[in-house]
Protein backbone atom coordinates (compact mmCIF):
# COMPACT_ATOMS: atom_id res chain seq x y z
CA UNK A 1 0.00 0.00 0.00
CA UNK A 2 1.23 3.32 -1.23
CA UNK A 3 0.74 6.49 1.59
CA UNK A 4 1.49 9.82 -0.07
CA UNK A 5 2.15 12.31 2.49
CA UNK A 6 1.55 16.12 2.13
CA UNK A 7 3.30 18.56 4.23
CA UNK A 8 1.36 22.21 3.74
CA UNK A 9 2.82 24.72 2.46
CA UNK A 10 6.75 25.39 2.27
CA UNK A 11 9.22 27.50 0.35
CA UNK A 12 7.33 30.63 -0.40
CA UNK A 13 4.66 30.06 0.95
CA UNK A 14 4.86 29.72 5.03
CA UNK A 15 0.99 28.98 5.72
CA UNK A 16 0.23 30.12 9.01
CA UNK A 17 1.96 32.18 11.59
CA UNK A 18 2.24 31.51 15.04
CA UNK A 19 3.10 34.81 16.63
CA UNK A 20 3.51 33.50 20.61
CA UNK A 21 7.12 32.65 20.38
CA UNK A 22 10.36 34.43 19.39
CA UNK A 23 11.02 33.65 16.71
CA UNK A 24 7.99 33.11 15.17
CA UNK A 25 6.66 29.84 14.10
CA UNK A 26 5.87 29.05 10.37
CA UNK A 27 3.03 26.22 9.45
CA UNK A 28 5.38 24.73 7.03
CA UNK A 29 8.05 24.50 9.23
CA UNK A 30 5.73 22.16 11.79
CA UNK A 31 4.21 20.51 8.56
CA UNK A 32 7.58 19.06 7.03
CA UNK A 33 8.71 17.45 10.35
CA UNK A 34 5.18 16.33 11.04
CA UNK A 35 5.10 14.71 7.37
CA UNK A 36 8.76 13.17 7.44
CA UNK A 37 7.86 11.81 11.31
CA UNK A 38 5.10 10.20 10.06
CA UNK A 39 6.37 9.48 6.54
CA UNK A 40 9.28 7.14 8.71
CA UNK A 41 6.74 5.28 10.90
CA UNK A 42 4.45 4.35 8.26
CA UNK A 43 7.92 3.44 6.39
CA UNK A 44 8.72 1.07 9.35
CA UNK A 45 5.23 -0.41 9.52
CA UNK A 46 5.40 -1.23 6.03
CA UNK A 47 4.04 0.63 4.00
CA UNK A 48 5.51 2.30 0.66
CA UNK A 49 5.57 6.36 1.32
CA UNK A 50 6.20 9.04 -1.26
CA UNK A 51 6.01 13.14 -0.19
CA UNK A 52 5.43 15.09 -1.92
CA UNK A 53 8.13 17.64 0.11
CA UNK A 54 10.51 16.65 1.90
CA UNK A 55 12.78 19.84 2.34
CA UNK A 56 11.67 23.66 2.50
CA UNK A 57 10.57 24.05 -1.13
CA UNK A 58 7.29 25.14 -2.74
CA UNK A 59 4.98 23.09 -4.76
CA UNK A 60 1.87 24.35 -6.71
CA UNK A 61 -1.20 22.23 -5.68
CA UNK A 62 -2.10 21.20 -8.86
CA UNK A 63 1.86 20.03 -8.65
CA UNK A 64 0.99 17.88 -5.53
CA UNK A 65 -2.26 16.13 -6.65
CA UNK A 66 -0.19 14.98 -9.81
CA UNK A 67 2.68 13.44 -8.53
CA UNK A 68 -0.15 11.38 -5.81
CA UNK A 69 -2.42 10.59 -8.92
CA UNK A 70 0.90 9.52 -11.26
CA UNK A 71 2.09 7.18 -8.56
CA UNK A 72 -1.25 5.77 -7.56
CA UNK A 73 -1.35 6.35 -4.25
CA UNK A 74 -3.67 4.86 -2.05
CA UNK A 75 -4.14 7.16 0.55
CA UNK A 76 -3.26 10.97 0.16
CA UNK A 77 -2.55 12.66 4.01
CA UNK A 78 -2.00 16.30 3.85
CA UNK A 79 -0.44 17.77 6.97
CA UNK A 80 -1.03 21.07 8.36
CA UNK A 81 -1.69 23.54 11.23
CA UNK A 82 -4.51 26.03 11.85
CA UNK A 83 -4.20 29.44 12.99
CA UNK A 84 -6.89 32.10 13.50
CA UNK A 85 -7.20 35.09 14.65
CA UNK A 86 -8.38 34.44 18.30
CA UNK A 87 -5.81 32.85 20.35
CA UNK A 88 -8.88 30.64 21.90
CA UNK A 89 -8.93 27.65 19.50
CA UNK A 90 -7.34 24.41 20.21
CA UNK A 91 -6.80 21.37 19.45
CA UNK A 92 -6.32 18.49 16.48
CA UNK A 93 -9.01 18.09 13.92
CA UNK A 94 -9.31 15.60 10.77
CA UNK A 95 -10.81 16.67 7.31
CA UNK A 96 -12.02 14.84 4.23
CA UNK A 97 -13.47 15.42 0.78
CA UNK A 98 -17.69 15.60 1.41
CA UNK A 99 -18.05 13.04 -1.37
CA UNK A 100 -15.54 10.71 0.27
CA UNK A 101 -16.88 8.16 2.19
CA UNK A 102 -13.80 5.98 2.60
CA UNK A 103 -11.89 9.77 3.33
CA UNK A 104 -14.27 10.28 6.14
CA UNK A 105 -14.02 6.73 7.75
CA UNK A 106 -10.30 7.37 7.95
CA UNK A 107 -10.33 10.57 9.18
CA UNK A 108 -13.12 9.66 12.00
CA UNK A 109 -10.75 6.71 12.87
CA UNK A 110 -7.93 9.06 13.69
CA UNK A 111 -9.98 11.97 15.44
CA UNK A 112 -11.61 8.65 17.81
CA UNK A 113 -7.77 7.42 18.75
CA UNK A 114 -6.71 10.72 19.47
CA UNK A 115 -9.60 10.93 21.63
CA UNK A 116 -9.08 7.89 23.25
CA UNK A 117 -5.67 8.53 23.71
CA UNK A 118 -6.78 11.98 25.51
CA UNK A 119 -5.19 14.10 22.99
CA UNK A 120 -7.21 17.77 22.92
CA UNK A 121 -9.54 17.66 19.88
CA UNK A 122 -11.18 20.54 17.94
CA UNK A 123 -14.49 19.83 18.02
CA UNK A 124 -16.18 15.83 18.38
CA UNK A 125 -15.55 14.44 15.11
CA UNK A 126 -13.50 14.87 11.57
CA UNK A 127 -15.35 17.57 9.50
CA UNK A 128 -15.99 17.65 5.81
CA UNK A 129 -13.33 19.71 3.97
CA UNK A 130 -15.68 22.51 1.72
CA UNK A 131 -15.20 21.89 -2.13
CA UNK A 132 -12.67 24.40 -2.98
CA UNK A 133 -10.07 22.36 -1.26
CA UNK A 134 -8.07 21.64 -4.14
CA UNK A 135 -6.00 18.83 -2.71
CA UNK A 136 -8.87 16.91 -1.42
CA UNK A 137 -10.88 17.36 -4.45
CA UNK A 138 -8.75 16.42 -6.70
CA UNK A 139 -6.57 13.26 -6.06
CA UNK A 140 -7.86 9.76 -7.39
CA UNK A 141 -7.78 8.49 -4.12
CA UNK A 142 -8.88 8.27 -0.14
CA UNK A 143 -7.64 12.05 0.64
CA UNK A 144 -7.75 13.56 4.11
CA UNK A 145 -6.27 16.74 5.65
CA UNK A 146 -4.73 16.72 9.55
CA UNK A 147 -4.53 20.25 11.41
CA UNK A 148 -2.39 18.97 14.10
CA UNK A 149 -3.32 22.07 16.98
CA UNK A 150 -3.67 25.67 15.95
CA UNK A 151 -0.80 27.76 16.00
CA UNK A 152 -2.51 31.22 17.58
CA UNK A 153 -2.84 29.15 20.67
CA UNK A 154 -0.09 29.12 22.80
CA UNK A 155 -0.39 25.55 24.35
CA UNK A 156 -0.84 24.43 20.98
CA UNK A 157 1.90 25.91 19.69
CA UNK A 158 4.01 25.13 22.38
CA UNK A 159 3.00 21.49 22.02
CA UNK A 160 3.67 21.04 18.40
CA UNK A 161 7.15 22.39 19.27
CA UNK A 162 7.84 19.97 22.13
CA UNK A 163 9.10 16.69 19.58
CA UNK A 164 8.17 14.06 22.16
CA UNK A 165 4.70 15.50 21.96
CA UNK A 166 4.44 15.59 18.06
CA UNK A 167 5.72 12.11 17.68
CA UNK A 168 4.08 10.78 20.31
CA UNK A 169 0.94 12.36 18.50
CA UNK A 170 2.13 11.08 15.41
CA UNK A 171 2.64 7.87 16.68
CA UNK A 172 -1.15 7.51 16.61
CA UNK A 173 -2.24 9.08 13.58
CA UNK A 174 0.83 6.16 12.13
CA UNK A 175 -0.76 3.21 14.35
CA UNK A 176 -4.45 4.17 13.42
CA UNK A 177 -3.11 3.84 9.36
CA UNK A 178 -1.45 0.57 10.25
CA UNK A 179 -4.89 -0.62 11.96
CA UNK A 180 -7.20 1.02 9.14
CA UNK A 181 -9.47 -2.18 7.79
CA UNK A 182 -8.57 -2.75 4.19
CA UNK A 183 -4.98 -2.46 4.59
Amino acid sequence: MLICIDPGHGGKDPGTIGRSMTPEIYEKQIALSAGLILGGFLNHYGFDVCMTRSEDKYRWLVNRVRFANKRHADIFISVHVDGVESSLPHGFCSYYYPESTHGKMVADTIMERLRDQRYDLHGEGSKPKHERNFVLKYTRMTAILLELGFVSNSQDLKNLMDPIFLSDMIIEIAETIKHFPGR
